[in-house]
């Protein structure tokens, strides 16, 4: 039922507007594509548990500084303290992020497997969960599975 209440819709095709510039109308000609993605609020209270994700805190930002420092370190040794402490922020934060992952995913382990195992009935508009016989209101079970 998840994943039937997911749609994907994609077009093509060329384009075409009347413009005017406060004197005088024109027309513009081109190309679009466009795509996008729907779901039934049955499909989204039906959803799994989100995964947690550890997000590098280092960035793009943080590597072309580092290389940057490196390049001129010969040449400038100011950036070195500078890179140190942004450093010494940073992996803070990583391990924060770390353990914060590290708590979680198991539980989201657990939560996916009770999900995997749930039986959604569209006659009584709810879920079965496992280990329960009592009917879980589809708008709550998400939660439900996650909090057991």
């Amino acid at each position: 039922m998840y994943r039937e209440g997911i749609s994907t819709t994609m077009m093509a095709g060329p384009t075409g507007a009347w413009t005017y510039d406060g004197e005088r109308f024109g027309t513009v000609a081109g190309y679009a594509n466009l795509s996008g993605t729907s779901r039934t609020a049955l499909s989204q209270w039906l959803a799994p548990p989100v995964e947690p994700v550890y997000e590098n805190p280092y960035g793009n930002g943080t590597k072309a500084f580092f290389a940057i420092c490196v390049t001129f370190v010969w040449v400038y040794l100011i950036p070195l303290p500078i890179m140190w402490w942004v450093n010494r922020g940073k992996s803070k934060e990583a391990a924060e992020r770390h353990a914060i992952v590290g708590h979680y995913h198991p539980l989201w382990m657990a939560a996916m497997d009770r999900w995997n195992r749930a039986y959604y009935c569209s006659k009584c508009d709810g879920v079965f969960l496992p280990g329960q016989t009592q009917l879980t209101p589809v708008d709550v079970a998400q939660k439900t599975v996650f909090s057991m």
